[in-house]
């Protein structure tokens, strides 16, 4: 069941959190590796569950049981964990020391795949400091690193913060190029929640292009996924995109709306990248 992290985290974490919830209570006596491993597989169908108190305690937990078996780079990815943990919950100020440190642990082993991690969440930090350029450095580092070691949730995953930055500084064609990238990748993996950010982005562009039949589209194929299974940790930042479209509200985003609530979400991400073939 542990092997099955990788799944639960692109297509089903409440499925995820339940079965690991059981199958921890009912393993008291299990190796200490084993639980470390379930904990760690725990905590990561928790985040994107949107449960991030759980995400918290398991990750300590886990934690603590690496630490335990003397596991320096399940210990490294734990301090990543928590760092990230701590950007999720809104805390920088305790995010920087795990994550330097998870960052140093992984570079004396010479695993790319956890430094990778660890410059993208240095990278989110320096935006929540407010430093945007350092940001986009770090960041597309990140990403360009994981498309080296086929890492692609993660590519995507970074590809998707670059989007969202760049519409928060209303640069507007970079943020639907970035958006667009994170769409074919999420595509790719089968990762829905990557698609519903991706597709946000997209909508909130086309909306303050002036364009709100197509935000409509795309915003009311947002709303229909929604509507078919939860979408986690997304539910708690839908808002702020939803406002950006719906400021933009008149009979052509209302019809697009409408069109947009029937599309399956396979058709609404065709539509979200159009003829554009570009990586």
């Amino acid at each position: 069941m542990v092997a099955l992290e990788n799944f639960w985290t692109t297509s089903d974490p409440f499925e995820g959190v339940r079965r690991l919830e059981t199958l921890l209570g009912r393993a008291g006596d299990a190796p200490m590796p084993l639980r470390a491993r379930a904990l760690r597989a725990l905590c990561s169908a928790a985040t994107l569950a949107g449960d991030l108190e759980l995400a918290e305690r398991a990750i300590r937990e886990s934690l603590d049981a690496f630490r335990a078996v003397g596991d320096e780079l399940g210990i490294a990815n734990l301090l990543h964990r928590l760092g990230a943990s701590a950007l999720q919950l809104g805390e920088p100020a305790r995010a920087g020391a795990p994550l330097e440190e998870s960052l140093e642990i992984f570079g004396r082993h010479g695993f790319r795949k956890g430094e990778l991690q660890a410059i993208g969440s240095l990278g989110y930090l320096a935006r929540m400091q407010g430093d945007a350029d350092q940001a986009v450095t770090l960041l597309e580092q990140s990403a360009a690193m994981a498309a080296q070691e086929g890492f692609t949730w993660w590519q995507a995953t970074m590809l998707a913060n670059l989007a969202e930055l760049e519409l928060a500084q209303n640069r507007l064609d970079e943020a639907a190029t970035r958006a667009r990238q994170t769409l074919r990748l999420s595509r790719r993996i089968g990762d829905r929640q990557l698609s519903v950010y991706a597709l946000a982005y997209l909508a909130c562009v086309a909306a303050e292009d002036g364009d709100v039949h197509r935000a409509g589209r795309l915003w009311g194929a947002v709303e229909a996924e929604e509507a078919r299974r939860p979408l986690g940790a997304w539910e708690g930042e839908r808002e702020q995109y939803a406002a950006r479209v719906l400021a933009h509200a008149d009979a052509h985003l209302e019809q697009g709306l409408r069109e947009g609530r029937e599309l399956p979400l396979q058709a609404a991400i065709e539509e979200g990248l159009g003829d554009s073939d570009t990586p």
